[in-house]
């Protein structure tokens, strides 16, 4: 039952499988089979929205001393990726952590296991701010599955998928586009029986849409709320009908964008206010506001969720993208001075998260929107400067012919001009 569930492309239908499973080895002495469905049945959970009854079921196994060690790597293993889907950074690389030193302990080290949590480690890094560090550990745990010739599986996929992800943070977007695009091809290569995993089409879908090229990031979406409902996976579905909205703010159809997020709220774990589809939803919401000449009232959402991510300690990514938007409602409130302030924060945050990388396209964005505020305080000289920092960067970063870059070499003709 417990292999049968993993192999079931229905969250429902797995959950049955592994409670059944549960109950036929509720007296059984082998803790470490009923540590094994448990846990595997508390990601599942967490996929349906049930997070909180997921996080109980993992926490009980790994504080219990009983637990066999073997077990409890997979428990911290699977608490780990529910902290790092829920943004709990801290919890995620303390939990991955725990599993590798676990692990190694055992003296069983150095198979795919290891592999998987070197990746884990490398992503809870990432979301932790700490992106630099993370791409040694990604390439550790690459060659690990390689010298396994296991990087076809898919728990190496799940890591590459994370790395793209990280691409997309530091701003490598047209990297992280070709790696989308590579492990699309892989698995229809491999599973054309079945459709894509949502963690691949959607985070592609979000690559295609930083590139500019929004009809496809549109269709992409599309796809991933298909396959995503398919497989019943409401956090997929919801990123999905996020990124749809995303997209459609940006092309200014507004009362579309403002119908798919309602569509997004009523799903089942839309109240997980730190979960990545949130924190993007509240993000597009300000976004549209702004677009419906709301400035103040997109002003004031975003200093809300700035307050909520940096308590929560979120990803400095996050940090980026409600920082430069409440710069772009702040000049149009007038407020040049204030605009600048924050367009310098999210600078900073995307030129670290860039590390020793030549272009991003967060650093594009931060470098633009600050070239505005010093075109309206009076500036000329650093407007100048700024703008040209942000065509180069979009240029190279998200592709000459994306909407970000047209934008910034066109503010940058007009400063020039004056």
């Amino acid at each position: 039952l417990r292999i049968l569930a993993e192999y079931v492309n229905d969250p429902e239908r797995s959950d049955a499988m592994l409670a059944r499973a549960a109950e036929i080895t509720q007296g059984s002495p082998d803790r470490t089979l009923r540590a094994q469905i448990d846990c595997d049945r508390g990601q599942l959970l967490e996929s349906l929205g049930r997070t909180e009854e997921a996080v109980r079921m993992l926490e009980r196994w790994i504080a219990d001393p009983r637990t066999p060690d073997l077990a409890a790597v997979h428990c911290l293993q699977m608490r780990g990726a529910i902290a790092a889907n829920r943004t709990e950074a801290a919890v995620a690389l303390r939990s991955a952590q725990a599993a590798l030193e676990r692990l190694r302990a055992t003296g069983q080290a150095g198979g795919d296991m290891e592999a998987d949590l070197l990746g884990d480690i490398a992503f809870a890094l990432h979301a932790s701010g700490r992106s630099g560090e993370a791409e040694a550990w990604f390439e550790q745990s690459q060659q690990r599955y390689r010298a396994l010739n296991r990087l076809d599986s898919l728990h190496a996929r799940v890591m590459l998928s994370n790395w793209g992800v990280v691409e997309l943070a530091t701003g490598d977007v047209q990297r992280a586009l070709a790696r989308y695009d590579e492990l699309l091809a892989s698995h229809r290569r491999l599973m054309a029986w079945r459709d894509p995993p949502s963690w691949v089409l959607g985070n592609r879908a979000l690559a295609l849409e930083r590139t500019g090229r929004h009809d496809e990031a549109l269709a992409a979406y599309a796809e991933t709320l298909r396959a995503s409902e398919a497989a019943k996976h409401a956090q997929g579905s919801r990123y999905g009908l996020v990124g749809r909205a995303s997209v459609l703010v940006t092309l200014g159809r507004l009362d579309e964008a403002d119908a798919t997020l309602a569509r997004a709220a009523a799903l089942p774990g839309a109240g997980e206010a730190s979960h990545p589809a949130t924190l993007r939803a509240e993000w597009v919401r300000a976004r549209a506001l702004l677009g419906r000449g709301r400035a103040a009232a997109a002003h004031e959402a975003l200093g809300r969720q700035l307050d909520f991510l940096r308590g929560i300690g979120a990803n400095p990514s996050y940090l980026g993208m409600a920082l430069r938007t409440r710069a772009e409602a702040a000049l149009a409130l007038g407020r040049p001075a204030e605009a600048a302030a924050d367009a310098r924060e999210a600078l900073a945050i995307a030129q670290r998260l860039q590390g020793g990388k030549p272009h991003s396209d967060n650093a594009g964005l931060a470098w633009r929107v600050l070239g505005q505020a010093e075109q309206a305080a009076g500036r000329a000289g650093p407007a100048r400067a700024a703008l040209q920092q942000a065509a180069e960067h979009l240029d190279a970063a998200a592709g000459p012919e994306s909407i970000e870059a047209r934008q910034a070499r066109s503010l940058l003709l007009a400063a020039k001009a004056n």
